[in-house]
């Protein structure tokens, strides 16, 4: 999560989260990160994604299945700031997520 939010500067810091979710031979990496306000006019969402797909690779070695970029307040927090993952990763089970760009 932080490999993302430090890849761009329109990404909001602590406002990100990977997961994975089961594909048809294994699971697969999902990552939902939120865009500053103040970025999302005029935002190149192709080229962000890349960016973000190929620092997970170049820093984890991991292979990316999607990037989303989400409005600012999508992810869900606990009132203590922690972010609540299982609930995103839900949202994105019923496509339910209000994006601004999505899929690799």
């Amino acid at each position: 999560e932080l490999t993302v939010q430090q890849s761009h500067s329109a990404l909001r810091r602590g406002c990100g989260v990977a997961f994975s979710i089961d594909g048809d031979d294994a699971e697969r990496l999902v990552v939902v990160q939120e865009v500053d306000q103040q970025s999302i006019a005029g935002l190149d969402t192709e080229a962000v994604r890349k960016v973000i797909v190929t620092e997970i690779s170049a820093e984890h070695e991991l292979r990316v299945h999607d990037v989303v970029l989400a409005c600012p307040g999508t992810i869900q927090k606990t009132s203590s700031g922690k972010l609540m993952r299982r609930a995103c990763r839900s949202l994105y089970r019923d496509s339910a997520i209000q994006r601004i760009d999505s899929q690799v």
